[in-house]
């Protein structure tokens, strides 16, 4: 007994594998039974338990539910509804009329069942007998509608701009087949909802054809709206549909009218079908009519009228027109007490309507006169410190997707669909134009003189709002057309800020103006470059063509020093000069290929075509000649430019004659002190006379912090 208390475990162990060993055949059958009692067994152990557990798998096991017969019947019925929702969708597929609405809703995340529901709601609108119309045969083959909605599968919706130069593989819009454009219309024109049929009128006195109507308003919401639009388009599309006055007027869709036929080549966009320049124009007469026809002008639709006036009269090169549109806009804004519109937190849903709306009006006409202002150089409004707040957030508007809309509908390949961010990207370029209006202010304040330390605050300023932009607005994750403009227009704003100093060294700073310049120009132009890519320029917004021009001018400047005929023939032979020199041809071939939709691009080449002459540049352009008066209109007749000696470049012998022509062929006009002023147009100036007749002394420019170039 002692002998077996004291026995170790392991010899315990050891002798009961030889007393295991030595057990009889009975023994073994006694244990074996006792293992597969009903204290070591699972009662209900399945088959395959029972042999996984014999070669040691672990084997889990679940209890079943106890679920009632109208339980299943419940699960059952509702795997038939989710399984006749996929079907309705997937027939539905098969419609050309309703593909394109499909597929721009399961992109945006929208629920299957809430499509199925949609679908049948619309057969239930559809009279009995008569189908959804249907596309023209050769653009409803199997095979390559089938081909086209493999490719979008297969591309994804995340096709992104990871840098300024990397742009996707697109096909080219112009080649494109596209869906019918009623429907990639009425995805533009109604983000929200798609309103009942109700109210059928033109809101025009020009043509009662509605469906031109809606595609010459889809073309400019499309390719034009937000930047710089002083209406809320959801509010006016709304009155436009239900034949109310509140936010919609026979002279607000005129204006909106004349300038969406700019994206368009539909003879009836033309007020002489045979004529592609007269695009709009018969909109935009009986817009004046009706505007001059106007006792009181203090209305918001007024206001946002004129706007869109003058963005349409710059996009023709009638600038001085373009001004007095954008001047007025912003003076009946101020008028109306339009900057000082409360937030529309806490009110109700009409107030909030009046509210949004009076925002958008006056948001649209503070950005455009200020990038008038900015362009000419002169401020022409009283400097505002405080500002109302912008748009609020729409979370629908801005998840709903935006596709690029033309006359031959949506592309089917549906490459370029992206969220709009519509407002995120509206209230972005509203901070941007505030730091334009700070600028403005900095550069021609004459209570107080420029000093470096100011100009590179603003500056920071401009990097510090680059930086902050929403995720959604950066290039590598948005490229819609106007992301692209706001990115654009940023570039634009730093070269004019830099350009008066480009002669200039700002004194302990790494900074170079000159430098900035000719990087802002040289950003502009690629990123017009990936935008002709995505939808060719002759889809660009109507203050593009200034950019380019702007561009244009900073890169022969570049190439001149400045306007100056003898440079060193020794340049030609320098890196910066060859790659300077097919900059300045990218600038001509782009404002080339944007003529046909801006007529200001053709007067934007005939310029450059005198000037590259003039200096010697060695490019070629086909321009014609451009009288002076046309000249003179380009370049604001209201300079606040004081010199009575022609500016550099423009010799005594220029005076008489229009650019490009003689006197006999386009008219001599008298050079009056007025005229010469014209022509010194801050636009021009820096090229024309880059450096002053009388500078500053190097006192004075130390004492602001800056030197002169060396």
């Amino acid at each position: 007994m002692d002998g077996d208390a004291n026995e170790s475990p392991r010899t315990r162990a050891d002798n009961s594998q030889g007393n295991s060993s030595k057990s009889t055949p009975s023994s073994q059958a006694l244990n074996l039974r006792r293992r597969r009692g009903l204290g070591i067994v699972t009662p209900n152990a399945c088959t395959e338990c029972r042999k996984k557990r014999t070669k040691d798998i672990e084997c889990l096991y679940e209890m079943p539910q106890r679920q009632s017969k109208d339980d299943l019947r419940t699960e059952i019925e509702q795997l038939r509804h989710s399984l006749s929702s996929s079907g309705r969708v997937i027939s539905a597929l098969s419609e050309p009329a309703l593909i394109e609405d499909i597929l721009m809703r399961l992109w945006s995340g929208e629920a299957i069942p809430s499509i199925s529901d949609w679908i049948a709601g619309r057969d239930r609108e559809q009279p009995s007998g008569k189908p959804f119309k249907a596309r023209q045969q050769s653009d409803l083959q199997d095979e390559a509608r089938m081909q086209r909605l493999a490719s979008i599968a297969s591309q994804g919706h995340n096709i992104t701009l990871g840098a300024v130069t990397s742009v996707p593989d697109m096909i080219p819009l112009r080649m494109s087949q596209g869906i019918h454009p009623s429907h990639g219309r009425n995805s533009i024109l109604w983000p929200l909802k798609e309103p009942m049929p109700g109210f059928s009128g033109t809101w025009t006195r020009v043509t009662s054809d509605a469906n031109l109507i809606q595609h010459l308003l889809a073309l400019y919401f499309c390719w034009e709206y937000p930047t710089f639009a002083s209406l809320s388009k959801e509010h006016y599309l709304r009155d436009f549909h239900d034949g109310r006055k509140r936010y919609c007027t026979p002279l607000l869709t005129n204006a909106l009218l004349a300038l969406g036929c700019r994206f368009s080549n539909n003879p009836e966009a033309r007020g002489d079908p045979s004529n592609p320049e007269s695009s709009g124009e018969h909109f935009f007469t009986e817009c004046q009519r009706l505007y001059y026809r106007e006792r009181d002008h203090h209305t918001l639709t007024t206001i946002q009228a004129m706007g869109v006036m003058s963005i349409r009269e710059a996009s023709c090169g009638r600038i001085a027109t373009s001004e007095y549109y954008a001047g007025q806009c912003m003076q009946l804004a101020i008028e109306m007490g339009l900057h000082n519109t409360p937030g529309p937190d806490g009110q109700t849903d009409e107030d909030q309507a009046e509210c949004d709306v009076r925002l958008a009006t006056f948001w649209g006409a503070f950005t455009l006169d200020n990038a008038l202002s900015s362009a000419g150089s002169v401020p022409r409004t009283s400097h505002m410190p405080s500002l109302p707040p912008r748009l609020p957030m729409v979370e629908e508007i801005e998840r709903h997707p935006w596709m690029p809309y033309t006359d031959d509908g949506v592309p089917l390949q549906l490459p370029c669909v992206q969220a709009s961010n519509e407002r995120s990207v509206f209230n972005c370029f509203c901070e941007l134009s505030e730091l334009v209006h700070q600028s403005l202010y900095l550069v021609h304040n004459p209570s107080r003189p420029l000093a470096a330390a100011s100009l590179l605050e603003v500056y920071t300023k401009f990097l510090l709002w680059y930086d902050q932009l929403p995720e959604a607005l950066r290039l590598g994750q948005n490229f819609t057309p106007y992301v692209l403009f706001v990115h654009m227009y940023y570039h634009f704003a730093t070269l004019l800020l830099f350009w008066p100093m480009s002669g200039l060294r700002i004194l302990d700073a790494e900074i170079s103006p000159r430098l900035v310049c000719v990087q802002a120009a040289n950003a502009i132009i690629t990123l017009l470059e990936s935008y002709s890519k995505l939808y060719t320029l002759q889809r660009t917004p109507s203050l593009v063509p200034y950019f380019v021009l702007t561009a244009a001018m900073v890169h022969l400047a570049v190439l001149t020093d400045g306007g100056q005929a003898n440079y060193p023939a020794s340049r030609r032979d320098e890196p910066e000069f060859a790659e300077t020199t097919d900059a300045l041809e990218q600038d001509i071939a782009m404002l080339t290929e944007m003529k046909h939709c801006h007529p200001f691009a053709s007067k934007a080449l005939s310029i450059l075509s005198y000037l590259t002459d003039k200096w010697a540049v060695n490019v070629e352009i086909e321009a014609g000649p451009i009288p002076l008066q046309d000249c003179i209109e380009i370049c604001w007749p209201y300079s606040r430019c004081l010199q009575c000696n022609p500016p550099r470049g423009l010799g005594s012998e220029d005076a008489s004659s229009g650019f490009g022509g003689n006197s006999s062929q386009q008219g001599a006009l008298r050079m009056t002190k007025a005229t010469i002023e014209s022509i010194q147009h801050p636009l021009l100036l820096p090229i024309l006379e880059l450096r002053q007749e009388m500078p500053p002394t190097t006192k004075v420019l130390r004492q602001a912090g800056f030197s002169p170039l060396t």
